[in-house]
């Protein structure tokens, strides 16, 4: 988790305590007002693991698996 999902985290933290608004923290965070309702939503889904890359596998080592024999170094 990097320094702006922690600073996301702490954030949706304070709306969930009804310490500050949607709309505040939108301007906080320098970002839409319907994109912070998309990432207050998420945090209520998923909590602490609100990292969108988060599990995942790369997407990268897929697709290096499927070249050609040929082309490979």
């Amino acid at each position: 988790m990097n320094q702006r999902e922690r600073c996301r985290l702490v954030i949706m933290s304070r709306v969930r305590d009804r310490a500050m608004t949607i709309r505040e923290t939108s301007e906080v965070m320098r970002i839409s007002y319907c994109q912070d309702q998309r990432i207050y939503k998420q945090y209520r889904e998923q909590g602490k693991r609100m990292s969108d890359g988060q599990g995942r596998q790369c997407n990268r080592e897929d697709s290096a698996s499927k070249l050609n024999p040929i082309y490979r170094h």
